[in-house]
C-alpha cells in the first residue's frame, strides 16, 4: 500500500524524466550514428535478421571473389592457347612447304630451325605462370608442366611433368568451376597404347592391392585373373581402357581419348608385377622403361620431324605428322571452346551473385539504417514531454509549507 505524499509524485516524475531522458539520448544516438539501434535488446527481430543477412552477405562475397579468380585464371588459359595455336597454324604452313620436295638444303635447315623455335616458343607458352601459379602443371601448380631437354642448345626432349588434376574454384552451393586444364590433355592428338613385355596370358593378383588410373582408384583382389582384372578396369570408367589380343597374347592399355595416361600403385605392387610401372618415379615418369609406346605428344612428333628434316627422311613422317598437326589444332580449339564456357559460367555467377549481394545491402540497410524523418519526429516530442514533466516537478517542488502558512 502506497502513502499519498508529495515524495512519491515527486519520485514519479523524476522517473518519467529520466525514461524521457533516455529516449531523447537513443533519438540523438540513432540520428547521429546512422543505426537505428545500439544494443540486440532494443530491436532483437531486426537484430537477428542483420546477422543473417551479414553471414549471406559475407558467403556471396566469397563466392563472387571466388568466380572472378576462376574467369581470370580461364582467361589466361584462352589467351595462351590461342596463341599456342597461331603457332601451330605456321608450323602447318612450314611442314606442307618441307615436304613439297623443291627445298635445298639451306633451306630445309632454316625451316628446320624454325619447327624448333616455334616448338620450344609453344613450350614455354605452357610454362607461363598467373598469380605465381602454373595453370597447365594440373595439381602441381608450383613447378613448370613441362621440362625441356637441349644439346648444344638444340632441343631433344620435352616432356611433361605434372599430373591430370584440374583446379577448382567453389562459385555457390555444389557448384564448382574448373580453373586450371592440365598439359596432359591439351598437347596430345592421338590415343596412347602402352604394351608390357611380359607375358600376362596366365597372369593371377597373389594379394589384394589397389591400383590408381588418371586419379581414379581400383581395387584388385587376391585371386583374380587377367580377364577379371581387365573387366575391373574397364568398369572403372578411367579413359584407360585394358584389352588382351587373343592373337598376339599381349595385354595393353590405350587410352579412350587423346591424353597422357598416369598409373601408379597404391597399395601392394600390382602394376609393377605385370611389368607396366617401374618400382621408382611419380607418373607419368614411372613407367617400366621395357614397355612398348605409341603415340607420343605434339612435342614428340615435332621433335621428330625436325630429325627428319635434318636427315632429309621426311616422306614417312610427312603425312602423319601434318594430321597429327590438324588434330592438335582441333583438339587446341575443343579445348578453347571449354575454356570459353567455363569462363562464362564464372562470369554469369559473377554477375548474379552482384546482384544478390545489392538486394540483400539495401535489406540490411532497411534493418540497421535509422529512419530520420520518424526518428526527428519522435525526438521532438520526447523533448515536448520531456518540458512538460519539468514544468510539472517545478510547480510540484514549490508547493513547501510556507505556501499552505501564506
Amino acid at each position: 500500500m502506497y502513502r499519498v505524499s508529495s515524495s512519491m509524485h515527486t519520485l514519479n516524475i523524476q522517473k518519467d524524466m529520466m525514461r524521457l531522458e533516455g529516449k531523447i539520448f537513443e533519438s540523438n544516438n540513432s540520428i547521429s550514428s546512422g543505426i537505428s539501434f545500439s544494443r540486440p535488446s532494443e530491436n532483437p527481430i531486426s537484430f537477428l535478421s542483420s546477422l543473417r543477412l551479414r553471414s549471406s552477405l559475407s558467403q556471396i562475397s566469397l563466392y563472387k571473389d571466388n568466380a572472378n579468380f576462376a574467369k581470370e585464371n580461364l582467361d589466361f588459359i584462352d589467351s595462351n592457347i590461342q596463341h599456342m595455336t597461331n603457332a601451330l597454324q605456321r608450323l602447318r604452313e612450314l611442314i606442307i612447304q618441307a615436304v613439297n620436295g623443291t627445298l635445298e638444303e639451306k633451306d630445309r635447315e632454316n625451316v628446320r630451325r624454325e619447327v624448333l623455335q616455334l616448338t620450344s616458343q609453344i613450350a614455354a607458352t605452357a610454362n607461363e605462370q598467373y598469380n605465381g601459379r602454373y595453370l597447365f602443371s594440373g595439381f602441381e601448380t608450383l613447378r613448370p608442366p613441362f621440362v625441356i631437354t637441349e644439346i648444344e642448345g638444340e632441343i631433344q626432349a620435352i616432356n611433361y611433368v605434372g599430373d591430370s588434376g584440374e583446379m577448382t574454384a567453389d562459385i555457390g552451393n555444389s557448384n564448382k568451376v574448373a580453373f586450371s586444364l592440365p598439359a596432359s590433355k591439351l598437347f596430345y592428338s592421338e590415343n596412347q597404347t602402352i604394351i608390357p613385355e611380359k607375358n600376362l596370358a596366365n597372369f593371377i593378383a597373389t594379394e589384394d592391392s589397389a591400383i590408381k588410373i588418371n586419379n581414379t582408384q581400383i581395387n584388385i583382389y587376391k585371386g583374380d585373373t587377367i580377364d577379371v582384372i581387365i573387366e575391373r578396369i574397364n568398369k572403372a570408367n578411367t579413359g584407360v581402357k585394358a584389352n588382351f589380343d587373343i592373337n598376339t597374347s599381349e595385354f595393353y592399355f590405350e587410352t579412350t581419348y587423346p591424353h597422357q595416361p598416369f598409373f601408379e600403385d597404391i597399395k601392394g605392387n600390382l602394376l609393377e608385377k605385370m611389368g607396366i610401372l617401374d618400382p621408382i618415379g611419380k607418373p607419368p615418369a614411372n613407367l617400366s622403361r621395357n614397355v612398348r609406346k605409341f603415340g607420343g605428344s605434339l612435342f614428340d612428333q615435332l621433335i621428330n620431324f625436325s630429325k627428319a628434316l635434318k636427315s632429309n627422311d621426311i616422306e614417312s613422317l610427312s603425312t602423319r605428322t601434318l594430321a597429327l598437326i590438324d588434330n592438335s589444332i582441333n583438339n587446341l580449339i575443343k579445348y578453347q571452346a571449354e575454356i570459353g564456357s567455363r569462363s562464362e559460367k564464372a562470369l554469369l555467377a559473377s554477375n548474379q551473385y552482384e546482384n544478390l549481394s545489392l538486394i540483400l545491402q539495401d535489406q540490411l540497410s532497411n534493418n540497421l539504417e535509422t529512419d530520420v524523418t520518424k526518428t526527428i519526429t519522435d525526438l521532438k516530442a520526447y523533448e515536448l514531454m520531456h518540458q512538460a514533466a519539468l514544468q510539472i516537478g517545478s510547480k510540484i517542488y514549490d508547493l513547501t509549507l510556507l505556501n499552505f502558512i501564506r
